[in-house]
């Protein structure tokens, strides 16, 4: 009878119905022991029993500083939305650029034309009232005088006021109409009466006459209330212009930074 000899460590052989090699015979490798880890111990860092060493806690983990800036950038502030420029609102910015920008044209227009009206007319008066203070003074006359009265309510009549006078200068007879140099014609009856209550006719008077040109005479001389009135009036009406032009010039620009949604008609 023969002996096998047995091998003396594992042997590899081949399963006949699956293929699959395993391995027979042979020792399980024992595992080494592994050291304890040395934060084991989670009382390690507390002091041993019977000393009086105070316990110092772990000290807390500081905090990271961000790398990042977080400031605003120049071109953030430059993309900042736009504001209404303020205006007094004489009308809305609903109305669109197009019209507040005629709106504004014919403010201009309307005021404008009007102050310089006003302004050249007071101006050519007071130019008159204003030399006339230095004319010369003569003996006259008052051959007519009284007033016209136009209206038919009393509360809206206005009074024209017309005198005529006669007076000599270098033995030369003149006569004269004018009563001042006033842009306004027409007053009230009573203060057409109260002007004229100085010069009844037949009475004798004072009269003021040019000495470069005697035809040129005048009742009441120097610059009279009216033609300060006309003069403020033409100015304010110029400045009136040019402000409600500026706020519907301001208008048309808030209009064109914020135009008014679409709404769809059906």
């Amino acid at each position: 009878m023969l002996a096998v000899a047995r091998p003396k460590g594992p042997v590899e052989v081949t399963c006949p119905s699956c293929k699959q090699r395993l391995r027979l015979g042979g020792t399980a490798a024992t595992p080494r022991p592994q050291p304890p880890p040395e934060n084991d111990n989670v009382f390690g860092d507390l002091p041993p029993a019977g000393t009086t060493q105070a316990w110092t806690p772990p000290a807390a983990p500081q905090a990271r500083t961000p790398s990042r800036s977080f400031a605003p950038s120049p071109q953030r502030k430059k993309n900042n939305p736009l504001k209404r420029l303020p205006r007094l609102g004489v009308l809305e910015d609903g109305f669109g650029t197009p019209i507040l920008i005629v709106a504004a044209l014919t403010f201009l227009g309307i005021f404008g034309t009007l102050g310089v009206y006003l302004l050249s007319q007071a101006s050519d008066n007071m130019a008159l009232a204003a030399a006339s203070e230095d004319w010369q003074p003569t003996e006259g006359k008052i051959l007519e005088s009284g007033f016209s009265v136009r209206g038919v309510q009393k509360r809206k009549q206005a009074a024209t006021t017309h005198v005529r006078y006669q007076y000599k200068v270098d033995n030369t007879t003149y006569t004269g109409t004018t009563l001042s140099f006033e842009k306004q014609d027409s007053f009230s009856p009573a203060v057409a009466e109260a002007k004229l209550q100085p010069y009844p006719p037949g009475a004798d008077c004072t009269v003021y006459y040019d000495p470069q040109s005697p035809s040129n005479s005048v009742l009441i001389k120097g610059v009279q209330s009216s033609n300060q009135l006309y003069f403020w009036l033409g100015l304010a009406s110029i400045l009136c212009g040019i402000v409600l032009a500026i706020d519907c010039g301001l208008g048309a620009i808030n209009a064109h930074r914020f135009p008014p949604p679409k709404v769809p008609l059906f």
